[in-house]
């Protein structure tokens, strides 16, 4: 991809939040409500342990959604990102992805939901842009 055709660091990651962490807490939310209105209760006067089902119930909702739309969105922003480690740094901080540099982030980076096919060209393209960041004649 070439230069005018890339994508600043904040267009990334805005599309990562609203494409993946907006769209997580929205099933969240609803889920609760919809799950709590199935069983025939508000969320005032339910008891505590449905509570705790129907929540369970929807966080799984939000991560089975999360663990599929995040490696999606990392392979779109790998190629159309301008500058790849400010879009890595800045998607840690904002919630779209766990950091790789803790056991329970890399814990919680093993959840996401790819194909072998989806993880090379990841692999690829981290390190197409690794060896641009060490080339000598880059240009800033």
């Amino acid at each position: 991809m070439t230069a005018a055709t890339q994508l600043t660091v904040g267009k990334v990651i805005l599309a990562g939040v609203f494409g993946v962490v907006v769209p997580t807490m929205a099933l969240i939310t609803t889920a609760i409500f919809i799950l709590s209105d199935l069983v025939g209760f508000t969320l005032g006067e339910m008891p505590g342990t449905i509570f705790y089902i129907c929540l369970f119930l929807a966080v799984a909702l939000g991560w089975l959604w999360w663990s599929i739309s995040v490696p999606r969105w990392r392979l779109w922003a790998l190629e159309r990102a301008d500058d790849w480690p400010r879009v890595k740094w800045w998607a840690v901080a904002t919630g779209i992805v766990w950091t790789d540099k803790t056991s329970w982030g890399r814990l919680m980076g093993r959840t996401e939901i790819k194909s072998a096919d989806h993880a090379k060209r990841e692999r690829e393209l981290e390190m197409a842009i690794e060896a641009r960041r060490q080339s000598p004649e880059r240009v800033r």
